[in-house]
């Protein structure tokens, strides 16, 4: 599976008995706060949660992580799991090919707005870090002044002294 952590099975409290990755199989990937939140999540999807873009328990690396609970046989009581991840950095390839005609300086990046740190950006370092750049700190105030407001932008003057145009989608 190219650019995939992998594929895997888990029981109900995130104790995996089966992972594409054989040094995985055994470790308890959740517990107390955020084993309740999977298991909440998963059971209000009821089929596949996406879990959006998460650091993985088990690399410890930026993954696009899905999970579908798996029921016993009376169909209500959930057993465990199956999931899948993908590296996150594997997007970032397929998003970095988009061309931008006309706007070869652009940058691009995308954040978490509620934990204000970075999923991708240029510099690879950042991805997963806690937000410092002001003008993505103004994309989070923006959004936070009025989260309804799905799309905008505003002018602002970057480091070098340019006068530049930010432009986001929430």
């Amino acid at each position: 599976l190219e650019g995939w952590e992998g594929i895997y099975i888990g029981e109900w409290n995130t104790h995996v008995i089966a992972h594409s990755n054989p040094k995985v199989v055994g470790i308890t990937t959740r517990e107390g706060d955020s084993l309740k939140q999977l298991q909440d999540a998963m059971t209000a999807a009821g089929a596949i949660y996406n879990t959006g873009i998460i650091v993985s328990p088990a690399s410890k690396q930026l993954t696009l992580s899905l999970y579908a609970p798996v029921y016993d046989t009376d169909g209500s009581t959930i057993l465990g799991y199956v999931g899948g991840a993908q590296f996150a950095d594997s997007l970032k390839v397929v998003l970095d090919k988009i061309p931008v005609t006309g706007m070869e300086q652009a940058s691009s990046y995308m954040i978490n707005t509620a934990g204000k740190t970075h999923i991708f950006d240029e510099n690879t370092d950042l991805m997963a870090t806690e937000i410092q750049n002001p003008m993505l700190l103004s994309v989070i105030s923006k959004i936070e002044e009025k989260p309804d407001d799905l799309v905008g932008s505003f002018e602002y003057i970057n480091e070098n002294g340019q006068n530049c145009l930010a432009v986001y989608q929430y």
